[in-house]
């Protein structure tokens, strides 16, 4: 009976989880396909990476699904979804795996917890998980050869930043309620980074 408690909870988590990576994923689509093509912020690499990194790997499932129903409702096929899905679970995975490895705080303490985290944590991950996608795009005839640096560079850009924005976010929101003065404006910068992208994301020119 434990057992399948613990089944039905997972389950139940792991549904709310996949709203959460779908609806940072459908407004990555969104913004890649209103902006022509460039998402300069890519929410769902930085919901996943976040995921994984506090909670554990058993949660991948969540990264793909949000990307695969993420891809299907703004209108490519389950195929090429689910190519976009594997594409960023692989980015997250790499990124978890540094992390890990490089033993990064996840409170960014240290000078070197931050610049472990901007290269090996998101920037390394976004360029191959970029450079994956761009290439499974053109197997499935979206994109010419031409385009695939294009597309990878953009990527990988908008992934980068999600990372750089949404992760950090998520670490020290789990920190709540704040213990003192610092941790407080650390929150407080965090909000107004995210309060600046939002706000250049909206005066870019559309299409």
């Amino acid at each position: 009976m434990r057992g399948l408690l613990k089944i039905l909870q997972y389950a139940a988590i792991a549904v709310v989880l996949t709203g959460v990576c779908f609806g940072g994923n459908y407004l990555g689509l969104y913004l890649k396909l209103h902006y022509n093509g460039l998402a300069p912020l890519w929410p769902a690499a930085g919901i996943g990476v976040a995921l994984l990194w506090l909670f554990g790997l058993r949660w991948w499932p969540v990264v793909v699904l949000g990307g695969l129903l993420g891809a299907h409702f703004n209108g490519r096929s389950w195929l090429v979804g689910g190519g976009d899905a594997v594409a960023q679970l692989a980015e997250v995975l790499l990124a978890v795996t540094a992390l890990k490895a490089l033993s990064v705080q996840q409170t960014f303490r240290r000078t070197r917890d931050v610049l472990l985290f901007l290269l090996g944590g998101s920037l390394l991950p976004a360029i191959v998980g970029g450079t994956l996608g761009a290439f499974w795009l053109e197997a499935n005839g979206l994109l010419g050869m031409a385009d695939v640096p294009r597309a990878a560079a953009g990527w990988a850009l908008g992934d980068a930043m999600g990372i750089l924005v949404v992760a950090p976010l998520f670490m020290h929101w789990r920190r709540w309620p704040f213990a003192g003065a610092r941790a407080s404006a650390e929150w407080f910068g965090l909000m107004l980074l995210l309060g600046a992208a939002v706000v250049l994301l909206a005066r870019l020119p559309s299409e």
